[in-house]
């Protein structure tokens, strides 16, 4: 059951987390933001569509941000806690460790459980999404043409250019060249012009114009005038634009069938699986290391730096862990288990630091009879 002094801990638990993953996401959003901007400004995108595929990446970024603010709110409210006495009173009155990492271990669940429902779950399909809809963006021809005044180069020894674009949308005065493309040079020139979008074969239509053709094995140029011509545009649309399904942008319950029914890799899907499983356990160790940490050595009034530099050295270590137990499981499948390494060190760390704290004489006594017996 839970108790007052466990409420009023989760809660001031959960509202620490809340503004730190919201700082944090916002700084890792700005750095990726920027990457975003410029591959959308380069193809002229409208804002919205900023705002979609932010929208579609912020899982994978959260599943980031997570375990760090995790990390950061046990240790922030933990030493308010004990910079305000907190802890001493609810000691005081009987409360053990184990007793005073309720709360924590409440939370470090409830982070758990929200985790593991992106990694399992949103993350693959989000991912999926955004490769889907990039690759949607870079075939759409409007974008790529559709900007007056400019010389734009939409493919490789393409360049093209239009004075001017009518609210209709129709294309005033342009001119397209193709050079070196099977040692021909073709250059078109056109009073109007329209983009017919068809997605198996976008076309340009020009009316009024010109085609000069230069062959660069025989040197002559021929041209011709045409009241109507149609160029096809297909060779600037990537073909098979939709991104492959593979055990990275899959849910775990689709993996997980996919094992019944031997359509996939049975080592790499069950590793897979097992890192999101292990992302989620390890917020519990980050958690519960970063509470257990700062109890170590009980109250100072200069505060508990020491201990939040203990803390920090160990979820260094743990992290170090994970990603050698990554590297290994990677190259070895059936060893998967060990991609769980991190998490159980972690929780093991924790425990004994808890029962640690619970007898803060033990290794003190033991010390003072060494020194008797010399």
């Amino acid at each position: 059951m839970i108790g007052k002094f466990d409420k009023y801990v989760l809660q001031s638990q959960l509202t620490l987390f809340g503004f730190f993953a919201l700082i944090l996401a916002l700084i890792f959003w700005i750095n990726s933001a920027v990457k975003l901007l410029d591959f959308l400004l380069s193809d002229r995108q409208s804002a919205l569509v900023f705002f979609e595929l932010s929208a579609l990446s912020l899982p994978s970024l959260l599943s980031r941000v997570i375990p760090i603010a995790t990390f950061i709110a046990v240790v922030y409210n933990t030493n308010r806690l004990s910079a305000d006495s907190e802890l001493v009173i609810v000691q005081a009155a009987g409360y053990s460790p184990f007793r005073l990492a309720r709360p924590y271990m409440i939370f470090s669940c409830i982070v758990a459980l929200f985790l593991g429902l992106i990694t399992n779950v949103l993350e693959p399909l989000s991912t999926y999404e955004f490769e889907t809809r990039q690759k949607n963006l870079a075939s759409n021809i409007s974008a790529k043409f559709l900007n007056e005044g400019n010389f734009l180069h939409p493919a490789k020894n393409i360049t093209f250019f239009v004075r001017e674009i009518s609210e209709a949308g129709e294309l005033l005065d342009l001119y397209l060249e193709s050079n070196d493309v099977n040692g021909v040079d073709r250059s078109f020139s056109a009073t109007r012009a329209f983009i017919i979008e068809n997605e198996n074969e976008p076309t340009l239509l020009m009316f009024d114009g010109m085609a000069q053709e230069y062959l660069h094995a025989t040197d002559t140029l021929s041209v011709t005038r045409f009241d109507s011509f149609a160029y096809s545009l297909k060779s600037f649309v990537p073909q098979n634009f939709a991104p492959q399904r593979n055990i990275q942008n899959l849910d775990s319950l689709t993996l997980i069938k996919s094992l019944s029914t031997k359509t996939a890799e049975g080592g790499a899907v069950i590793v897979e699986i097992a890192a999101r499983i292990n992302a989620a356990l390890l917020s519990i160790a980050i958690a519960l290391i970063g509470f257990s940490a700062l109890l170590i050595g009980g109250y100072s009034r200069f505060g508990l730096w020491r201990q939040i530099g203990v803390a920090i050295i160990l979820l260094i270590v743990v992290q170090l862990i994970d990603n050698t137990a990554n590297e290994f499981v990677s190259d070895n499948h059936q060893f998967w288990p060990v991609q769980f390494a991190a998490s159980i060190i972690g929780i093991f760390m924790a425990y004994l630091f808890l029962w640690k704290a619970g007898k803060p004489k033990i290794f003190r006594k033991n010390t003072r009879n060494l020194g008797e017996l010399s």
